[in-house]
């Protein structure tokens, strides 16, 4: 007789083997690297959000043609920028953080779905 490797598994109680609807908890240590690095990324994410929130004052300031010229429709750069460029910009960039928080969270907690196919923004 051989020793051979069986291909079935045996098992010594049912509880051996997870069941389909049994939560999987991650590690208070694993929750903490996640709420660390997303932190990390949601202050970069902000300090864009800043400089171009102090952007528009500066260059009223300093070039008096982003206040004071009209470009289009009487319409200043000034207003154009303030009334529609930052608000596209900030709906961009809230896009992108989200999905860039999902994906740090999924990889990092090993949650990442193979049906999912995540691309760069």
């Amino acid at each position: 007789m051989r020793n051979e490797a069986r291909d079935e598994i045996v098992l010594e109680h049912e509880h051996d083997v997870p069941l389909p609807d049994e939560v999987e908890f991650d590690s208070l240590e694993e929750v903490d690297a996640v709420v660390r690095t997303l932190r990390r990324s949601a202050l970069q994410y902000s300090l864009v959000i800043v400089a171009l929130l102090l952007a528009v004052p500066v260059l009223a300031l300093v070039a008096p043609w982003w206040f004071a010229r009209p470009v289009w429709g009487g319409l200043t750069l000034n207003f154009i920028t303030v009334a529609v460029l930052l608000n596209v910009t900030f709906l961009v960039g809230a896009l992108a953080y989200t999905r860039v928080a999902n994906r740090i969270e999924d990889e990092m907690l090993g949650r990442l779905d193979d049906d999912l196919e995540y691309r760069d923004v």
